[in-house]
Parts: C-alpha cells; sequence; structure tokens
C-alpha cells in the first residue's frame, strides 16, 4: 500500500471518528506511518484531504457495486430502477460505510468543505434515477414532481442505511443486514413503482379534455 493510500484510509476512520477539526494532520501521519509532510504533499492540505477521502470513499463504493446494478441499458424502466435500488442497498449494507460515517459526522459537525464534493458525486446519480422516473410517469411530468418521486423511491433505502449506523433501542428490532438485500430491495421497488404509477394515473387524469359542456339557454 502506498503512502497516499494509506494516508486516506487512516483519514477516513479518524475523520469519521472524531470530526474534520478534532482529527489532526500529526496524528494521520503517525498512525499511517508517514512524513508529516506527507499530507500536504499528496493532498496539499488537510482540506483537500477530506473532501478526498470522502471522494475515494464513495468511488470504492460504486466500483464494487456499479449504480446499474448490473442491469443493462436495454432493459425495462421497471428493472432498471430496481437494478438502482439494490446497488444502493448494497452500498448500504455493506461493511464499509465509511462513505456514509462520514457524511453522518459531517452532518453532525458541518464544515462544508463536503457539500460541494458531495454534490458532484451524487449529482450523476440523480440524474439517472430522474431519467428512469421521468419515463415511468410516461414523460407528463414536471421537475418538482419528478423531485418528490426520486424522494421516495430512494426515501426508504436511506431509512435502511440510516438505521444501522445510529444506536438502537434496547426492545427494537435489530437493523436488517446484507443477508435482507433480495427481500428489501423487491418490497422497494414494488412499493416505488406503485407509487410512480399513482402519480402517473393523477398526472394522467389531470391533463384528460372533459367533456362537451352545454351551451347557455340550451334546452335541457
Amino acid at each position: 500500500m502506498t503512502t497516499r493510500e494509506r494516508l486516506l484510509q487512516v483519514a477516513a476512520e479518524e475523520f469519521a471518528a472524531k470530526g474534520f477539526q478534532e482529527a489532526t494532520v500529526a496524528e494521520i501521519c503517525r498512525l499511517a506511518e508517514a512524513n508529516i509532510a506527507a499530507i500536504n504533499y499528496h493532498f496539499g492540505g488537510k482540506e483537500a484531504l477530506y473532501q478526498e477521502t470522502w471522494r475515494q470513499a464513495h468511488r470504492a463504493m460504486l466500483e464494487a457495486f456499479p449504480p446499474d446494478g448490473g442491469v443493462p441499458a436495454t432493459a425495462s424502466a421497471a428493472a432498471r430502477l430496481r437494478g438502482r435500488l439494490r446497488a444502493m442497498l448494497q452500498r448500504g449494507l455493506h461493511p464499509d460505510d465509511r462513505e456514509f460515517r462520514l457524511m453522518d459526522r459531517e452532518m453532525v459537525q458541518p464544515t462544508g468543505l463536503l457539500a460541494q464534493v458531495v454534490h458532484d458525486s451524487l449529482e450523476p446519480l440523480r440524474r439517472a434515477t430522474a431519467g428512469i422516473v421521468l419515463e415511468l410517469l410516461g414523460g407528463a411530468a414536471d421537475a418538482e414532481t419528478v423531485r418528490l418521486c426520486i424522494a421516495s423511491v430512494i426515501g426508504p433505502c436511506l431509512f435502511v442505511m440510516r438505521g444501522r449506523r445510529v444506536p438502537q433501542h434496547a426492545e427494537a428490532p435489530p437493523p436488517p443486514g446484507p443477508e435482507k438485500l433480495d427481500e428489501l430491495t423487491d418490497h422497494f421497488t414494488a412499493f416505488a413503482l406503485a407509487g410512480i404509477d399513482a402519480v402517473r394515473q393523477r398526472l394522467t387524469s389531470a391533463v384528460r379534455p372533459r367533456g362537451p359542456t352545454p351551451e347557455a339557454g340550451a334546452v335541457r
């Protein structure tokens, strides 16, 4: 493992555990067995290291579990949506959750340093999902409707991911693990498709032309 790789690995754990402010350059270099100047040399500073740490963790998960879930672009929109939900759950249920722990810590102790990095990395995934949702809606939807549908589609996945990393009440059922992947995928896909279909029907009804209205004064 190269010095750069060791720094990223150690920094991910330090930032996730302590936050950006409390994690020190000196400690990261010590744990990575690197010279104190190594962070500046490889990344240009602590801020850039923080950003690259999240970017690398996110990239590693996408390489392990491609966003399309292995479903070809020629498949139906429903199959492609299922593939994306499955891939998202695979990433969220995987033991290597540095990407999400870093984001959790940033939410608790915000620095603003990850905002643009996260947006740039997640925006292509959002656009791909939006295209599938719009296809399922039949194209008759404005941007706000698509946005709300996307939130409803990925919301359950985010709930599962979040639930695995927060303290559990003693009487609460254990959070789902990787063994529940297919069950969760099937359920969330069925729920999402039913919801999108209901919205599509509502949109279709809203634009459907009404029958002729009687003229004023017409004999009834």
